[in-house]
């Protein structure tokens, strides 16, 4: 059986792994490159713990990045039910680690983005790895909405209260409507939107189709829409993995408004939200204001050398 099967033998069998682990997400996202994955077992055959990758070759040089559109990749270790001494944790996830590390072998480049569960890159750092803290904000408990509404920045909830009246959000089908709103927030940025409408079509068909996203819209009486925000759905989580707003309409509130929306949804659904963090000044706080806990997760890195750093740079690796 080769790692692919045995991987996706594993993810059908926990109900935990994150979607943007699950193999049908990555044969979708890695289209400018390919992904594989390490696993290491126990002796009787059980996964104790794996860890995919998505590969890419600039000048020759093969590299692990990022797939689009996907926050968080990294190791996942499936722990035996009989562990409970916090000791015996740490001695499992170093001997997991430590061989997936060694698996993978003197890679050219890694730059990954681990999942927020993952705290055990101790064995990385040993062998040569770095490790960078990024942020997103996470509401975990969504039981008592009031509370967390307590909990809104003023200026926020004045935005909701004048957004209210004049705007309503809407479940929608429509990603062509989405990547055209979407769209205008990079280019009010200064940016390009870093994936095309047919990828973004592809992955909503990977999602609706497993009824695992939902794509929310703001209008107004008019007709005129505000605001959209493209949520990605696991067994755990909603993730607002992408959002965007109409430039000139922008001032309505249609943003946090939207964003509300869907944290409602998501408490009606007894999972967690996660913003998935932002680094363009704005959107960050935007979504500051919610009040929501800042959960660090790691960026963990390597490179052979300089050379390789400066032609991955120029080549646009990320």
């Amino acid at each position: 059986m080769s790692n692919k099967e045995l991987y996706s033998q594993f993810c059908n069998s926990k109900l935990d792994i994150p979607v943007f682990f699950q193999p049908w997400w990555l044969d979708i996202v890695t289209h400018e490159g390919s992904w594989e994955v390490l696993i290491n077992t126990s002796e009787d055959g059980k996964v104790r713990g794996v860890w995919p990758l998505f590969q890419k070759t600039k000048f020759g040089i093969k590299y692990g990045s990022m797939p689009p559109l996907t926050p968080y990749l990294g190791i996942y270790v499936n722990y035996p039910d009989n562990i409970e001494k916090e000791e015996r944790k740490r001695a499992f996830e170093e001997k997991v680690v430590s061989n997936l590390v060694e698996q993978l072998g003197d890679q050219n480049y890694l730059n990954q983005n681990f999942h927020r569960d993952f705290n055990s890159w101790l064995p990385m750092l040993w062998k040569g790895y770095r490790n960078t803290a990024k942020l997103t904000n996470v509401f975990e408990d969504l039981s008592d909405l009031e509370s967390i509404k307590s909990g809104f920045k003023d200026s926020l909830r004045n935005k909701l209260n004048k957004a209210a009246p004049n705007l309503v959000v809407e479940e929608s089908d429509d990603i062509e409507l989405f990547h055209s709103i979407n769209q205008k927030t990079f280019e009010r940025q200064g940016m390009a939107i870093p994936y095309s409408l047919s990828f973004l079509k592809e992955i909503d068909e990977g999602l609706s189709k497993r009824d695992q996203r939902k794509i929310y819209l703001a209008k107004d009486q008019d007709g005129q829409y505000h605001a959209g925000a493209y949520i990605i759905i696991d067994q755990k989580y909603h993730y607002l993995i992408a959002l965007g707003a109409d430039t000139k309409l922008r001032k309505s509130g249609a943003i946090p408004f939207t964003i509300w929306h869907a944290i409602q949804d998501a408490a009606k659904s007894k999972k967690a939200f996660d913003f998935e963090g932002s680094t363009i000044p704005a959107v960050a706080g935007i979504f500051r204001n919610f009040g929501a806990e800042q959960v660090p997760y790691y960026n963990i890195y390597k490179s052979r050398n300089k050379l390789t750093d400066a032609l991955l740079t120029m080549a646009g690796k990320f």
